[in-house]
């Protein structure tokens, strides 16, 4: 598959990135010289393209004609449609797939997608975070979410506290309470000190580790007693959002249609009245988080969850550590940059959003041969989950998993028969032809979990 990435920014950089460790090939686009010359200098294995990406010579002269797929994942919303609108007269068969940031998606997007479509998928990364933070704040104790087979399998992160029952136990003696209790779940990776890997049996949680696991997504509530203490399972009812940008208006949105209490604290005044309109049962203060006078008289430390999504990170972790010294229970911070969300999270913060990692994932989701359906990338781990229909002639199917020669570290996390049972494996279950399965495994490996899913 040949592949073109329309803007090398956060987005279409980790994307490319992600693709050439794979052996994939790719072409991408800048317009900006001195960061196609560093990336040129960085990255020998993407070759740049120097041009706007609007123009339809720089589509041809990035091979246009001969791609498969095209990423437009500029800034600029006028600049990926106007690529996109070229690449369908150009080359029609490429599939186009497009980062929207600044039109409502929600409403307007059918009028890309429409047949016959200017743009095959649409990608809004703010409206993707927000769905993110709010599956946090309604799964309380869990730290990260992401669900497979339209909602059913739930993947959740969980950080070990001094209060967890689990802690102190290995794996052996959480499998023995798992059984024991007949719960269906499994454990995905281990996190300490911000190195990740598939747990082995012998492996102890401690305070500080985090732990991802996989269950059915209607026995979460009892899985997540075996690992969290009572009080952190409580329901989370207010809301505090620092940022009144488009995650914030997208936060705030959904948070109210759960009828969560929210508040949101936005600097500018403008933009402040403009937010109070757009949402008249969501209060609307204009200020800092820091201002004692709006912590204090508008009892910000009574929340249950603070969220900083403002455009500049720095602001983020500071209003986030600041709310937390008053003892509120989830702290959320957006990052731009992605190795920076180990360390942050050792500071304190509960949850970072990356509104990069999210994209890059959905745009992988158009990349990944074979049936796949989702695609859930861990950059900070060097980890990525996807979730495929398993076609018949797969090198998997037939086997028990425990005869089923997978690459180092990678691990099966549920499967969902053609009937609609979902099951959370064992060594003992086979895998069937039309099955949905979902896998985690290096991304180093992924071309290789790909071959195997796919036969090749």
């Amino acid at each position: 598959m040949n592949i073109i990435i329309l803007g090398a920014g956060e987005i279409g950089y980790h994307t490319a990135l992600s693709l050439s460790r794979e052996n994939r090939a790719v072409i991408l686009v800048e317009s900006d010289p001195a960061r196609a010359d560093q990336i040129d200098e960085d990255e020998n294995d993407i070759q740049v393209v120097r041009g706007n990406a609007a123009d339809p010579e720089v589509l041809l002269r990035a091979g246009l004609e001969n791609a498969h797929l095209l990423l437009a994942v500029t800034n600029s919303d006028e600049t990926n449609i106007t690529a996109c609108m070229f690449a369908a007269r150009l080359a029609p068969e490429i599939r186009r797939v497009a980062r929207i940031r600044q039109i409502d998606t929600r409403m307007y997007g059918h009028l890309l997608t429409d047949d016959p479509p200017l743009v095959h998928a649409v990608v809004h990364p703010e409206e993707l975070c927000a769905r993110k933070i709010l599956d946090v704040i309604r799964c309380p104790a869990t730290t990260d979410v992401n669900w497979f087979f339209k909602g059913q399998v739930v993947l959740v992160s969980l950080p070990v506290k001094a209060d967890s029952p689990a802690n102190g136990w290995n794996l052996v003696a959480v499998g023995r309470e798992r059984a024991e209790r007949g719960l269906p779940f499994l454990i995905a990776m281990l996190v300490h000190d911000g190195v990740a890997g598939v747990p082995a049996a012998t492996d102890v949680l401690k305070t500080g580790n985090t732990l991802y696991l996989a269950t059915p997504a209607d026995r979460l509530s009892e899985v997540l007693t075996l690992f969290v203490s009572q009080p952190r399972l409580k329901p989370m009812r207010n809301v505090t959002i620092f940022g009144g940008g488009r995650i914030g208006l997208y936060l705030a949105e959904m948070l109210d249609k759960h009828d969560i209490d929210v508040k949101i604290i936005e600097p500018d005044e403008r933009r402040a009245a403009r937010l109070a309109d757009q949402l008249p049962s969501v209060l609307v203060l204009c200020g800092e988080p820091s201002d004692p006078d709006i912590f204090d008289e508008e009892k910000i430390a009574n929340s249950d969850a603070f969220v900083a999504v403002t455009g500049d990170q720095e602001d983020n972790l500071i209003a986030v550590l600041y709310a937390k010294s008053f003892g509120i229970r989830l702290g959320v911070a957006a990052l731009h940059r992605g190795h920076l969300a180990p360390l942050v999270q050792r500071m304190g913060i509960d949850t970072v959003v990356m509104p990069q990692q999210v994209a890059v994932g959905k745009f992988l989701e158009h990349v990944r041969a074979g049936n796949i359906a989702s695609v859930i990338v861990f950059e900070q781990y060097g980890m990525e989950v996807i979730e495929a229909l398993v076609p018949a002639g797969s090198r998997i199917i037939g086997r028990p998993l425990s005869e089923v020669r997978m690459p180092r570290g990678t691990l099966v996390l549920a499967l969902q028969r053609a009937g609609g049972e979902t099951i959370i494996p064992d060594g003992r279950v086979t895998v069937l032809a039309g099955d949905r399965i979902a896998v985690i495994s290096p991304q180093r490996h992924i071309t290789k979990v790909e071959d195997m899913l796919g036969g090749g």
